[in-house]
């Protein structure tokens, strides 16, 4: 901690400029204060409500006449916050556990095929009935990998229930537009339950000693919340933050709102003060960081300290010694990115998208925050839990970026009123050269759920009967649909407009090489499609010159056509027909079949016979996965034929696993991982061993190969995707 008081300490000059920020006036103190935890009524409510608890267990378990009582009852003891794992005894928790179970491990999502039509569409009608809407979309909300029915739903549902919001009675449209704004799979807990009392005392047939259980139970609860408010209330007046750190923002109700958000349980209460103390001080250092004003930072520097070395001794007590030095460790990996953000701001500087994301995974504070959630929990916080923390598993890293991007979206224009570090908006415009709209903000937010395990993939797949035909072998004949290039032709003639094709601007940071490389190099793309590889190779390195090849005619067209419109004065683009598994490339290409009577200068047009003296790059972009397995060895040797000594062969293509290869029906495979489209073109995915094999044995050394595994959510248009594409690099050996 003391690095960063030195660190801020340089940055700071005589006059400093605050760029102090327009924040809200905290409204909560004096009602808070003022409040007594001396409740008359408590020990009433608390006789009263353990008798009820009995009777409702009782209700619980009598089979109504109607099985699906039964189901509602349940979803409403769930949605009223009746539902603790430490509430009911074995029997109850086993009850409610088999009435979900025995509908299949995962309920299976099939039951809604009934409510399409014949065109696999929701059914128009369906739209009339709000409720059953409601319902729909709030199930779909619990939606997994691979149930695409799911997503389907969500976007039906959430379409027409935006139509209905303002067309119900007011009870259901006040619930429907509730739910739009936080769907009860994604609300706080307490939120949900305080709602759903309301809604549920609104429904004709409520079970009134059920309602009247959830109330007490409510308000019991909500007062143990206040007094533990009240403790950190306490807490932060003894320590004169107010006066201290005058600058700063006082969110000490909004901090612990995220405790109440991460467990309202009466047994964690010592965990939910531990935790917004924990928000409360990354609120301050975080405001103070930005202004860099290391006075502020010597007193919060004495706070910080405090706090943990005070933690550390009551978790010593509770057999926990050593968690607490975890916790203070996160919190130093929050402060130096938030110090990181502010050389940022005292520079002018906005970085990078891919910079600021690398800095965002700690300067969203989740480190920080899910520490400080376990500070409290004595069973579940071990020190095995925070050393697993302190790793940066993927799925902290995952969940920081999600919270990171989606906390930039909801206060972007705010920041904007002021001096303020650039935020992942602004950082994404400057690296890619664009506006975006905020619903592509949105989505690119959810986008970033990112870095899964490819295993993990491999285990959901092997054990889903549903999905076995992927995975044994496959005899068919593949004969019959060894395609010629008209499946190519027509294929690339429907898409004649490019807005099927996007720029593949990520290769020039996959493939590092392409701008490093020297003047005069060459590259051959096979595959060229409509110029989605090779435009931005064009516009990122100035000293390639760019030979692609395509077994469509039309494709080639409409390649120069784009490169023509996004590029002038292109004169490093040579483009030619031919289908390198079934032909050889011309021999103006060649590097092992050069002769002397080709002359080493291409004298430039594609029709020229004058060799090129071979390549230094061939590019494999989501080429070779098109071409039949069999005929793949061929067409892999012609690239190692054409490659300079030396030269690299850069691939990328469709991965195991991979959304698109789980999406085919059994009736589209015709091979082993092969698969024919509707339209007649061929998909394969690799494996990394095939991939391997493949390039190694055309005499390849491999360089680098990997799988790139990218889960992909748009929960807005009823997307979730698992993406997963082989990367690779190979080298053509030097001979002596």
């Amino acid at each position: 901690m003391q690095e960063l008081i030195n660190t801020l300490s340089a940055l700071t000059t005589e006059e400093i400029y605050r760029p102090l920020a327009d924040f809200p006036v905290n409204i909560w103190e004096d009602p808070l204060i003022s409040f007594s935890v001396l409740d008359p009524e408590s020990e009433i409510n608390e006789e009263k409500l353990s008798s009820l608890k009995e009777t409702v267990r009782g209700l619980l378990m009598a089979s109504k006449e109607e099985p699906i009582e039964n189901i509602k009852f349940i979803d409403a003891l769930c949605r009223l916050g009746m539902i603790r794992g430490n509430e009911f005894d074995l029997y109850t928790v086993s009850l409610v556990f088999q009435i979900f179970r025995q509908f299949g491990y995962k309920l299976g999502v099939d039951v809604f095929n009934n409510f399409k039509n014949k065109d696999g569409k929701f059914k128009e009608h369906l739209a009339e009935d709000a409720r059953g809407l409601l319902c729909l979309y709030e199930a779909a909300h619990w939606s997994t990998h691979g149930e695409d029915i799911l997503d389907e739903a969500l976007a039906f549902s959430r379409s027409h229930l935006e139509g209905l919001a303002d067309q119900s009675s007011p009870p259901m449209s006040i619930r429907i537009k509730n739910a739009l704004k936080h769907a009860y799979p994604r609300g706080i807990s307490r939120i949900e339950t305080r709602q759903y009392i309301s809604y549920y005392e609104e429904e004709d047939l409520h079970d009134q000693t059920l309602l009247e259980f959830a109330k007490i139970d409510f308000n019991l609860l909500q007062i143990l919340h206040r007094k533990e408010l009240c403790q950190v209330f306490r807490w932060y007046s003894n320590l004169e933050l107010d006066l201290k750190v005058p600058y700063a923002r006082n969110r000490t109700v909004e901090s612990y709102l995220w405790a109440v958000g991460a467990y309202f349980e009466p047994r964690y209460s010592q965990a939910r003060i531990r935790l917004a103390i924990v928000v409360i001080l990354l609120t301050l250092v975080d405001d103070t960081g930005i202004e860099g004003l290391p006075e502020s930072m010597r007193y919060l520097h004495h706070v910080v300290l405090d706090f943990y070395g005070k933690l550390e001794e009551d978790m010593e007590r509770e057999g926990r010694s050593g968690c607490g030095l975890f916790a203070k460790k996160s919190m130093i990996v929050t402060a130096k990115a938030y110090l990181q953000e502010a050389k940022w701001l005292s520079e002018d500087f906005v970085a990078t998208f891919d910079e600021y994301k690398e800095n965002g995974v700690y300067s969203s504070s989740y480190l920080a925050l899910l520490t400080g959630s376990f500070l409290g929990m004595v069973d579940e916080g071990t020190l095995d839990v925070f050393e697993w923390l302190s790793t940066f598993p993927p799925l902290l890293v995952t969940s920081a970026l999600i919270g990171r991007l989606c906390g930039d979206i909801a206060s972007c224009e705010f920041e904007h009123k002021r001096k303020h570090v650039g935020t992942s908006i602004d950082c994404y415009m400057k690296q890619y050269g664009i506006e975006q709209t905020m619903e592509k903000r949105e989505e690119a937010g959810e986008y970033h759920s990112k870095d899964f395990e490819w295993e993990f993939l491999k285990n959901i797949v092997e054990n889903d009967p549903s999905l076995s035909h992927h995975l044994h072998h496959h005899h068919q004949n593949l004969s019959k649909y060894l395609p010629d290039s008209q499946p190519w032709q027509d294929f690339h003639s429907r898409h004649s407009s490019g807005k099927f094709f996007k720029e593949r601007r990520y290769l020039l940071k996959e493939f590092p090489e392409l701008v490093s490389c020297g003047e005069n190099s060459k590259l051959l793309e096979i595959g060229c499609g409509n110029g989605s590889t090779v435009l931005p190779i064009l516009r990122g390195s100035k000293n390639i010159t760019v030979y692609a090849c395509d077994c469509s005619s039309d494709a080639l067209v409409r390649t120069k056509e784009n490169i023509d419109r996004a590029i002038s004065s292109v004169d490093n683009f040579h483009s030619f027909c031919c289908d390198f598994s079934t032909s050889e490339f011309p021999d103006w290409v060649a590097c092992d079949r050069c002769r002397d009577k080709f002359m080493l200068n291409h004298s430039g047009g594609s029709e020229s016979k004058h060799c090129i003296g071979g390549v230094d790059f061939v590019t494999l972009i989501f080429t070779l996965s098109a071409v039949p397995k069999e005929r793949m060895p061929r067409a892999i040797k012609e690239c190692f034929a054409v490659l300079k000594p030396g030269g690299l062969l850069l691939f990328r293509d469709y991965g195991l696993y991979d959304m698109t290869m789980l999406r085919f029906e059994p009736e589209k495979r015709v091979g082993f991982r092969e698969y024919v489209r509707s339209d007649g073109t061929l998909s394969y995915f690799f494996c990394l061993d095939t991939a391997r094999k493949l390039f190694t044995d055309a005499g390849f050394i491999e360089v680098e190969l990997e799988y790139c595994c990218v889960k992909a959510v748009n929960r807005r248009k009823g997307k979730d995707m698992y993406r997963v594409w082989v990367h690779g690099k190979f080298q053509k050996p030097f001979y002596n």
